[in-house]
């Protein structure tokens, strides 16, 4: 229960203690940006811890151009209660199945809809919803639209990148498969919760027509 708050940030916690903690990653931040003596470059945060914080990092770094990649729930979903499966495992937590996986999918429910509901309310160009499947896809078209709505150059080299990746996409097929098995978790339960989800990004529900 301890760790609740931690999970819904900006919603749950005091401002005074929000501005600690992110007085602190600020200050990691420089720190890490002196090290690798980075004056110039875009700094790139692929943290998805960062969700339940979005108004925090947008009053501490209100210059921050935010991504959020948006993936089907039944995939992240049962992919996020392995990991916290898999992390209460290696660090001994006593594991009781039913309580992690509702606090898990409480905690996915409020990353879904306060991401999307905090960043409609930030100015346009600090911010772009894109779904996995559309980069997993056209990992070029994708990306190039990204810089283009943040007024960002893509260099030759970074292109001829891009481009090779395309051509990999086309072939691609994930490793990964979510199973629900082990999980307690249900494809209809999945649909019913997150159903405004996969209506609003158009995901497949796996129902029969």
């Amino acid at each position: 229960q301890e760790a609740v708050p931690y999970t819904r940030f900006d919603t749950a916690l005091s401002r005074s203690h929000r501005d600690r903690i992110m007085a602190f990653y600020r200050r990691c931040l420089q720190r890490h940006l002196h090290a690798h003596d980075a004056a110039g470059l875009q700094y790139l945060a692929k943290n998805p811890a960062l969700t339940p914080k979005i108004d925090s990092v947008l009053r501490w770094f209100p210059d921050a151009r935010i991504v959020l990649l948006v993936r089907s729930p039944l995939e992240m979903v049962p992919s996020f209660v392995n990991m916290m499966q898999f992390s209460y495992r290696v660090l001994g937590v006593p594991e009781k199945s039913d309580a992690l996986r509702d606090f898990v999918v409480d905690m996915a429910r409020h990353w879904y809809t306060y991401a999307i509901e905090r960043l409609e309310r930030a100015p346009q160009e600090n911010y772009i919803i894109v779904r996995y499947d559309d980069l997993v896809a056209d990992p070029a078209g994708t990306v190039s639209r990204i810089y283009d709505h943040f007024g960002f150059e893509i260099g030759p080299t970074y292109a001829q990148i891009l481009q090779a990746e395309t051509e990999r996409a086309r072939g691609y097929r994930s490793r990964h498969a979510y199973s629900l098995e082990g999980t307690g978790l249900t494809r209809e339960g999945i649909v019913s919760q997150f159903r405004d989800v996969f209506d609003r990004f158009r995901f497949s529900t796996g129902e029969s027509p």
